[in-house]
């Protein structure tokens, strides 16, 4: 089973659509939230619908220097951020190389990997994550499901500007208690992809 999660509304046709496409509709169960370490919490989310996988919500996740980022333009409808000949000079950056910058802000709610599973008591074989920062939040969100899956590997995008960002304190909190206090055991592999 496939357990597919994504914040943001405008994101999940596009994996229901995969997920019909692929075949795989009896394996996969698709849920709309924000990962992190607690579930039914509101929160902002900003994406640039040009680069769908790259939004964040804004109230933990977000380093402040994209906040104050000029380039980035509130609009309220997803029409408004299509680029067209009527916006596309709030794009181009200095370097002639097209840049997000024309978001959509809408709020939504968080989840916990353990509060999507609470009712499969099954181990699980594998968490991969690319969020934008949450993950370490997401991790100790799972602390359950880490600890009935004894052959998890987990796969997880790590960013030193995310994570060193200053409104990151719960989020390095949740990654030293995950691996501290819950004991991560050997087993449970984390591979780290590192961006620069």
């Amino acid at each position: 089973m496939v357990f597919a999660i994504d914040a943001n509304p405008h994101i999940i046709p596009y994996i229901a659509l995969g997920m019909f496409w692929n075949g795989t509709p009896k394996q996969t169960r698709i849920f709309l939230g924000a990962l992190s370490d607690t579930s039914n919490k509101t929160v902002k989310f900003s994406f640039d619908p040009q680069f769908l996988g790259g939004g964040a919500t804004l109230d933990d996740f977000l380093p402040p220097s994209y906040l104050e980022n000029k380039k980035h333009t509130r609009k309220q409808t997803i029409n408004e951020c299509i680029w067209s000949f009527e916006n596309i000079a709030d794009v181009i950056g200095s370097d002639g190389i097209p840049q997000p910058g024309l978001n959509i802000d809408f709020e939504t709610k968080t989840i916990t990997i353990d509060d999507i599973l609470c009712s499969n008591s099954k181990p699980v074989s594998l968490i991969h994550l690319d969020i934008e920062g949450a993950e370490a939040l997401t991790l100790a969100g799972a602390k359950e499901t880490i600890k009935r899956s004894p052959k998890l590997r987990i796969i997880t995008e790590w960013s030193a500007l995310h994570f060193g960002a200053s409104k990151r304190q719960r989020s390095r909190a949740g990654i030293v208690n995950l691996f501290e206090t819950q004991r991560v055991r050997r087993s449970h592999l984390i591979y780290p992809v590192w961006v620069v």
